[in-house]
């Protein structure tokens, strides 16, 4: 099973455990190959998916519970994943997260849906509660 990062950067684990284009570009020629036609084509049945982020200052020492709570009760009923952070799985068409950055003192915030205006929304609306929780504290 391969991964990506919201970079763009792919992660082929039977290689290696970091990013690596090298490997990106193998596994799209080893693809198109198998499959006997262009890039173009292949890509082109795949569902189209678009991801927006926000991130928000993080207050140092302040526990991110309370802003996975928050964001946990805007989408009642979302599927919920604590893999990296919190994810809710809205439907088969879009999911939100919400995670601490391991680089900088900010809360990341994602959604991804197959409609551009629907991910803008999901980042929005999400971002706009975490900010919130974030304010009540300081």
């Amino acid at each position: 099973m391969s991964a990506g990062e919201s970079t763009g950067g792919v992660i082929v684990p039977q290689l290696q455990r970091t990013t690596d284009g090298i490997a990106a570009a193998a596994v799209i020629l080893s693809g198109m190959v198998r499959r006997g036609e262009p890039l173009s084509e292949w890509v082109g049945r795949w569902p189209r998916f678009w991801m927006r982020r926000a991130k928000l200052p993080l207050p140092e020492g302040f526990s991110v519970e309370r802003v996975y709570q928050t964001v946990a009760e805007l989408y009642p009923g979302a599927a919920v994943e604590r893999i990296d952070g919190l994810k809710l799985l809205l439907d088969e068409r879009a999911w939100v997260s919400v995670r601490p950055s391991g680089t900088e003192p900010v809360v990341r915030v994602f959604a991804e849906a197959d409609d551009p205006a629907r991910a803008d929304e999901l980042v929005r609306r999400t971002a706009q509660a975490v900010r919130r929780v974030l304010d009540s504290t300081v």
